[in-house]
């Protein structure tokens, strides 16, 4: 049994809505820009809501101690990490919106379900929009949207981020 039901609860939300904005983040067409700034907005919360039941249910002694110890245990990267985790959800609630990017990729339409092309045999091949993608030739060509969070598929980074807090979670449940 988990020493920490309610943390543990909040990071089951936080994975909930990082499936939705990975499951919209990887439609070949049509990707809702909302729906991803949506999920990735409540996965934040979640985690963030997370580190405040956790506080809550162990004491903010016990608390302040693990996090340090644990902290130091991280890489440089994965400190940034965790700060800019915190970060990023403030400034989503308290300031704006999250600083996203759209990646665009061209990807050839015969591998878009839904999507048809039409034409003589042989005839059309199109170059690749992006000259260093791959095929470079395909009949015809559909743009893929990517939503980004700091320069990585917004689920990947939220995925991370979810990781970290996991980890942290898990300094409470030893013996």
């Amino acid at each position: 049994m988990s020493k920490t039901p309610n943390a543990d609860r909040k990071a089951e939300h936080a994975s909930f809505h990082l499936a939705r904005l990975r499951a919209e983040n990887a439609k070949m067409i049509g990707t809702d820009g909302l729906a991803v700034e949506a999920d990735m907005s409540a996965c934040l919360g979640a985690i963030k809501s997370a580190l405040y039941r956790l506080k809550e249910e162990v004491g903010s002694q016990a608390y302040a101690t693990t996090l340090a110890r644990w902290k130091g245990t991280l890489t440089p990267v994965e400190r940034h990490r965790f700060t800019r985790m915190a970060d990023l959800r403030d400034l989503d609630v308290h300031e704006g919106a999250i600083p996203t990017a759209v990646k665009q990729t061209a990807v050839p339409a015969n591998t878009v379900p839904g999507v048809t092309v039409l034409g003589p045999p042989g005839v059309m091949a199109a170059a690749n929009p992006d000259s260093e993608g791959i095929p470079k030739y395909a009949s015809a060509w559909v743009y893929k949207q990517e939503v980004q969070l700091e320069a990585a598929d917004a689920a990947a980074t939220c995925e991370k981020y979810l990781d970290l807090l996991t980890r942290f979670i898990a300094e409470f449940q030893k013996p």
